[in-house]
Protein backbone atom coordinates (compact mmCIF):
# COMPACT_ATOMS: atom_id res chain seq x y z
CA UNK A 1 0.00 0.00 0.00
CA UNK A 2 1.70 2.76 -1.37
CA UNK A 3 -0.30 5.39 -2.27
CA UNK A 4 -0.51 9.10 -1.28
CA UNK A 5 -3.43 10.79 -0.60
CA UNK A 6 -3.71 15.18 0.54
CA UNK A 7 -5.26 16.27 2.96
CA UNK A 8 -5.30 20.37 3.35
CA UNK A 9 -1.26 21.21 3.60
CA UNK A 10 -0.39 17.64 4.66
CA UNK A 11 0.61 14.68 2.92
CA UNK A 12 -0.80 11.89 4.39
CA UNK A 13 1.39 8.37 4.01
CA UNK A 14 -0.23 4.42 4.94
CA UNK A 15 2.55 3.83 6.84
CA UNK A 16 3.20 2.60 10.46
CA UNK A 17 3.80 5.82 12.26
CA UNK A 18 1.26 7.82 10.38
CA UNK A 19 -2.71 8.26 11.05
CA UNK A 20 -4.40 4.85 11.40
CA UNK A 21 -5.77 4.33 7.63
CA UNK A 22 -8.27 1.30 6.00
CA UNK A 23 -9.12 -0.22 2.98
CA UNK A 24 -12.95 -1.40 2.87
CA UNK A 25 -14.95 -4.29 0.67
CA UNK A 26 -17.77 -2.87 -1.31
CA UNK A 27 -20.01 -4.69 1.12
CA UNK A 28 -19.04 -2.00 3.61
CA UNK A 29 -19.36 1.10 1.02
CA UNK A 30 -22.52 0.09 -0.18
CA UNK A 31 -23.83 -0.17 3.17
CA UNK A 32 -22.69 2.61 5.05
CA UNK A 33 -21.87 5.21 1.92
CA UNK A 34 -24.64 4.52 -0.08
CA UNK A 35 -24.39 6.29 -3.72
CA UNK A 36 -21.49 8.01 -2.67
CA UNK A 37 -17.74 7.94 -3.06
CA UNK A 38 -16.22 6.59 0.28
CA UNK A 39 -12.21 7.37 -0.58
CA UNK A 40 -10.95 9.59 2.49
CA UNK A 41 -14.11 9.50 4.78
CA UNK A 42 -13.47 8.22 8.23
CA UNK A 43 -14.73 5.50 10.04
CA UNK A 44 -14.91 5.36 13.52
CA UNK A 45 -14.05 1.75 15.52
CA UNK A 46 -12.99 2.46 18.58
CA UNK A 47 -9.63 3.83 17.80
CA UNK A 48 -8.78 7.39 18.63
CA UNK A 49 -9.16 9.73 15.47
CA UNK A 50 -10.59 6.99 13.71
CA UNK A 51 -9.67 5.55 10.55
CA UNK A 52 -9.48 7.14 7.37
CA UNK A 53 -10.59 4.91 3.73
CA UNK A 54 -7.89 4.80 1.50
CA UNK A 55 -9.56 2.37 -0.79
CA UNK A 56 -11.93 0.03 -1.95
CA UNK A 57 -11.59 -3.79 -2.88
CA UNK A 58 -14.03 -6.20 -4.13
CA UNK A 59 -15.99 -9.22 -2.11
CA UNK A 60 -14.51 -12.21 -0.63
CA UNK A 61 -15.80 -14.99 1.33
CA UNK A 62 -14.25 -14.27 4.69
CA UNK A 63 -14.73 -17.60 6.20
CA UNK A 64 -16.80 -19.87 4.15
CA UNK A 65 -16.65 -20.31 0.33
CA UNK A 66 -20.39 -19.63 -0.05
CA UNK A 67 -20.76 -16.87 2.65
CA UNK A 68 -22.33 -14.04 1.39
CA UNK A 69 -20.65 -11.04 0.83
CA UNK A 70 -19.99 -9.32 4.62
CA UNK A 71 -18.98 -5.80 5.29
CA UNK A 72 -15.14 -6.22 6.08
CA UNK A 73 -12.11 -3.43 6.22
CA UNK A 74 -8.77 -4.47 6.12
CA UNK A 75 -5.82 -2.25 8.33
CA UNK A 76 -2.05 -2.51 8.61
CA UNK A 77 -0.42 -5.14 10.22
CA UNK A 78 1.95 -2.58 12.39
CA UNK A 79 -1.31 -0.22 13.03
CA UNK A 80 -3.39 -3.12 14.45
CA UNK A 81 -3.55 -2.92 18.50
CA UNK A 82 -1.94 -6.62 19.05
CA UNK A 83 -0.05 -8.94 16.93
CA UNK A 84 -2.15 -12.33 16.50
CA UNK A 85 -0.58 -15.53 17.27
CA UNK A 86 -1.16 -17.09 14.10
CA UNK A 87 -0.33 -14.98 10.79
CA UNK A 88 -1.05 -15.81 6.87
CA UNK A 89 1.34 -14.65 4.44
CA UNK A 90 0.26 -15.07 0.42
CA UNK A 91 2.91 -15.01 -1.99
CA UNK A 92 3.15 -15.18 -5.76
CA UNK A 93 4.87 -17.21 -8.32
CA UNK A 94 5.48 -15.61 -11.86
CA UNK A 95 4.61 -19.45 -13.25
CA UNK A 96 3.37 -22.91 -11.83
CA UNK A 97 6.52 -24.42 -11.94
CA UNK A 98 8.18 -21.69 -9.47
CA UNK A 99 5.84 -22.34 -7.12
CA UNK A 100 8.11 -25.22 -4.73
CA UNK A 101 10.92 -23.02 -4.90
CA UNK A 102 9.16 -20.21 -3.48
CA UNK A 103 8.03 -21.74 -0.95
CA UNK A 104 11.24 -23.24 0.14
CA UNK A 105 13.04 -19.78 -0.27
CA UNK A 106 10.32 -18.51 2.28
CA UNK A 107 10.53 -21.49 4.38
CA UNK A 108 14.09 -20.26 4.91
CA UNK A 109 13.73 -16.67 5.47
CA UNK A 110 11.47 -17.11 8.71
CA UNK A 111 13.95 -19.49 9.90
CA UNK A 112 16.76 -17.07 9.49
CA UNK A 113 15.02 -13.86 10.30
CA UNK A 114 12.61 -14.85 13.05
CA UNK A 115 13.92 -17.29 15.63
CA UNK A 116 10.75 -17.80 17.40
CA UNK A 117 8.59 -18.24 14.51
CA UNK A 118 7.35 -21.59 13.04
CA UNK A 119 5.58 -22.27 10.06
CA UNK A 120 2.60 -24.26 10.81
CA UNK A 121 1.53 -24.92 7.01
CA UNK A 122 2.55 -24.03 3.74
CA UNK A 123 -0.09 -24.55 0.87
CA UNK A 124 -1.05 -23.61 -2.39
CA UNK A 125 -4.59 -21.68 -3.39
CA UNK A 126 -5.48 -24.80 -5.23
CA UNK A 127 -5.16 -26.90 -2.39
CA UNK A 128 -6.58 -24.15 -0.38
CA UNK A 129 -9.67 -24.06 -2.55
CA UNK A 130 -9.80 -28.13 -2.92
CA UNK A 131 -10.30 -28.14 0.85
CA UNK A 132 -12.95 -25.23 0.53
CA UNK A 133 -15.33 -27.03 -1.59
CA UNK A 134 -14.32 -30.62 -1.40
CA UNK A 135 -17.33 -31.64 0.50
CA UNK A 136 -19.50 -29.36 -1.55
CA UNK A 137 -18.15 -30.69 -4.62
CA UNK A 138 -18.35 -34.05 -3.62
CA UNK A 139 -22.49 -33.82 -3.36
CA UNK A 140 -22.50 -31.35 -6.30
CA UNK A 141 -21.27 -33.83 -8.49
CA UNK A 142 -23.23 -37.17 -6.45
CA UNK A 143 -26.58 -34.50 -7.45
CA UNK A 144 -24.95 -34.19 -10.68
CA UNK A 145 -24.51 -37.79 -11.64
CA UNK A 146 -28.58 -38.91 -10.14
CA UNK A 147 -29.72 -35.78 -12.49
CA UNK A 148 -27.88 -37.92 -15.84
CA UNK A 149 -29.46 -41.07 -14.09
CA UNK A 150 -32.57 -39.92 -13.50
CA UNK A 151 -32.70 -38.04 -17.04
CA UNK A 152 -32.10 -41.32 -18.77
CA UNK A 153 -34.39 -43.62 -16.87
CA UNK A 154 -36.85 -40.68 -18.03
CA UNK A 155 -36.23 -40.84 -21.25
CA UNK A 156 -36.60 -44.97 -21.13
CA UNK A 157 -39.68 -44.41 -19.39
CA UNK A 158 -41.00 -41.66 -22.16
CA UNK A 159 -39.83 -44.41 -24.63
CA UNK A 160 -41.60 -47.94 -23.15
CA UNK A 161 -44.68 -45.79 -22.70
CA UNK A 162 -44.52 -44.08 -26.03
CA UNK A 163 -43.86 -47.41 -27.83
CA UNK A 164 -46.96 -49.23 -25.80
CA UNK A 165 -49.33 -46.80 -26.84
CA UNK A 166 -47.98 -47.14 -30.79
CA UNK A 167 -48.39 -51.15 -30.67
CA UNK A 168 -51.67 -51.03 -28.88
CA UNK A 169 -52.55 -48.47 -31.64
CA UNK A 170 -51.38 -50.13 -34.92
CA UNK A 171 -54.33 -50.66 -36.48
CA UNK A 172 -55.96 -47.07 -35.98
CA UNK A 173 -52.60 -45.89 -37.55
CA UNK A 174 -53.69 -48.29 -40.51
CA UNK A 175 -56.78 -47.30 -40.86
CA UNK A 176 -55.74 -43.68 -40.65
CA UNK A 177 -52.62 -43.94 -43.54
CA UNK A 178 -55.50 -45.80 -45.84
CA UNK A 179 -57.75 -43.20 -45.59
CA UNK A 180 -55.51 -40.23 -46.35
CA UNK A 181 -53.11 -39.44 -42.83
CA UNK A 182 -49.70 -38.89 -43.99
CA UNK A 183 -46.56 -39.58 -42.26
CA UNK A 184 -45.90 -36.50 -40.91
CA UNK A 185 -49.28 -36.35 -39.58
CA UNK A 186 -48.78 -39.59 -37.69
CA UNK A 187 -45.40 -38.34 -36.15
CA UNK A 188 -47.09 -35.16 -35.33
CA UNK A 189 -50.09 -37.38 -33.27
CA UNK A 190 -47.53 -39.45 -31.35
CA UNK A 191 -44.62 -36.79 -30.69
CA UNK A 192 -48.00 -35.06 -29.24
CA UNK A 193 -48.56 -37.38 -27.03
CA UNK A 194 -44.72 -37.93 -25.97
CA UNK A 195 -44.45 -34.05 -25.25
CA UNK A 196 -48.03 -34.02 -23.22
CA UNK A 197 -45.62 -36.96 -20.89
CA UNK A 198 -42.73 -34.64 -21.12
CA UNK A 199 -45.08 -31.27 -20.06
CA UNK A 200 -46.50 -33.57 -16.94
CA UNK A 201 -43.61 -34.24 -15.63
CA UNK A 202 -41.83 -30.61 -16.19
CA UNK A 203 -44.68 -29.08 -14.35
CA UNK A 204 -44.45 -32.10 -10.97
CA UNK A 205 -40.59 -31.44 -11.17
CA UNK A 206 -40.87 -27.47 -10.93
CA UNK A 207 -42.92 -27.41 -8.68
CA UNK A 208 -40.70 -30.00 -6.47
CA UNK A 209 -37.66 -28.36 -7.74
CA UNK A 210 -39.09 -25.29 -5.67
CA UNK A 211 -39.55 -26.66 -2.72
CA UNK A 212 -36.19 -29.03 -2.46
CA UNK A 213 -33.74 -26.35 -3.79
CA UNK A 214 -34.19 -24.20 -0.33
CA UNK A 215 -32.65 -27.29 1.75
CA UNK A 216 -30.42 -27.42 -0.73
CA UNK A 217 -29.65 -23.52 -0.59
CA UNK A 218 -26.22 -23.97 1.51
CA UNK A 219 -24.86 -25.69 -1.60
CA UNK A 220 -25.58 -22.48 -4.34
CA UNK A 221 -23.15 -20.07 -4.63
CA UNK A 222 -24.17 -16.86 -6.55
CA UNK A 223 -27.54 -18.59 -8.00
CA UNK A 224 -31.02 -17.93 -6.35
CA UNK A 225 -32.88 -20.95 -4.95
CA UNK A 226 -35.42 -20.54 -7.94
CA UNK A 227 -33.46 -19.10 -10.00
CA UNK A 228 -35.05 -19.20 -13.51
CA UNK A 229 -32.53 -19.41 -15.80
CA UNK A 230 -31.33 -22.74 -14.30
CA UNK A 231 -34.94 -23.85 -14.48
CA UNK A 232 -35.51 -23.00 -18.37
CA UNK A 233 -32.82 -24.78 -19.01
CA UNK A 234 -33.61 -27.53 -17.28
CA UNK A 235 -37.17 -27.84 -18.84
CA UNK A 236 -35.62 -27.46 -22.08
CA UNK A 237 -32.93 -30.56 -21.74
CA UNK A 238 -36.25 -32.65 -21.00
CA UNK A 239 -38.06 -31.70 -23.81
CA UNK A 240 -35.06 -32.69 -26.13
CA UNK A 241 -34.64 -35.85 -24.40
CA UNK A 242 -38.20 -36.57 -24.39
CA UNK A 243 -38.57 -35.93 -28.24
CA UNK A 244 -35.96 -37.58 -28.87
CA UNK A 245 -37.15 -40.91 -26.71
CA UNK A 246 -40.86 -40.64 -28.72
CA UNK A 247 -39.42 -40.09 -32.25
CA UNK A 248 -38.24 -43.45 -32.33
CA UNK A 249 -42.02 -44.80 -31.88
CA UNK A 250 -43.52 -41.85 -33.79
CA UNK A 251 -41.24 -42.60 -36.91
CA UNK A 252 -42.43 -46.50 -36.46
CA UNK A 253 -45.62 -45.51 -36.23
CA UNK A 254 -45.73 -43.16 -39.31
CA UNK A 255 -43.90 -46.63 -41.26
CA UNK A 256 -47.45 -48.91 -40.37
CA UNK A 257 -48.60 -51.14 -43.39
CA UNK A 258 -52.51 -49.89 -43.61
CA UNK A 259 -52.96 -53.42 -45.38
CA UNK A 260 -50.96 -55.51 -43.03
CA UNK A 261 -52.50 -53.78 -39.99
CA UNK A 262 -56.06 -54.36 -41.60
CA UNK A 263 -54.83 -58.24 -41.34
CA UNK A 264 -54.43 -58.39 -37.72
CA UNK A 265 -56.98 -59.99 -35.66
Amino acid sequence: MSERYHEGSRLLQDRNDTRRVTIINEALAAKYFPNEDPLGRIIYTGFEGGERIIGVVANVAEAELTDAPAPARYMLYGQTPFVPQQVSFVLAADRPEAVDEVLREARATVERRGQNLAVQDAMTMQAVLDRAVGAPGRVAILLSLLAGLALVLGSIGVYGMISQFVSRRTRDYGVRIALGLTRGGVISHVLGRGLKLVALGCAFGIGAAMVLTRLLSSLLYGVPAADLPAFAAAVLALVLVGTVAAWVPARRASRTDPVAALRQE
